[in-house]
């Protein structure tokens, strides 16, 4: 999941956040609300396909089962993201400038430190956490097999994994 987040949210969400501000700069109200309805109507619809065929991808499912899975779980997960988001995107536009005036997106030494984040930006990020982490176990989104950033689950466990069965094929002849 930390690949998606660095190869893909980062890069694609932050391009996004530089655009938008771009066709809609500022940060009144009515500026807000407008960047809200166009990130929410525009953006996360494709946004959330995309993310959604990655994560099949990357947990191994083929093309046809990441496509049954996508029509399976994408109309909640929208759903879910049309009852969250819109609030947070409010608070996100309104009170935390994008600054990147001075180069480019891909430069690290462009970015803020993260820690300024607010106290109720924490808040929503531990609902938001739960939300997803309880969707992800309720519908399978994760496979099994998947053993960083889940909960119980580490690359501990995963070597643990993989050294068990290694032993098993080793003692049963089968390697």
């Amino acid at each position: 999941m930390m690949a998606i987040g660095f190869c893909f949210v980062g890069p694609v969400v932050g391009g996004w956040y530089q655009l938008l501000d771009r066709l809609i700069p500022g940060n009144t109200r009515m500026v807000v609300l407008k960047k809200m309805a166009l990130d929410q109507v525009g953006f996360a619809p494709c946004f959330l396909g995309c993310f959604l065929a990655i994560a099949g991808a990357l947990n191994g499912l083929s093309a046809e089962e990441s496509w049954a899975k996508i029509r399976r779980d994408y109309p909640d997960a929208l759903l879910t993201n049309y009852y969250l988001w819109p609030a947070v995107q409010i608070a996100n536009f309104y009170f935390i400038p994008l600054n990147h005036s001075r180069g480019s997106i891909v430069t690290l030494e462009n970015y803020g430190p993260v820690s300024l984040t607010s106290v109720p930006g924490k808040i929503m990020e531990q609902i938001t956490k739960k939300s997803i982490c309880k969707y992800q176990e309720d519908n399978e989104v994760i496979s099994n097999s998947q053993h960083g950033c889940v909960k119980n689950k580490s690359s501990q466990t995963n070597l643990i994994t993989f050294f068990d069965r290694v032993t098993s094929l080793v003692d049963g002849g089968k390697w």
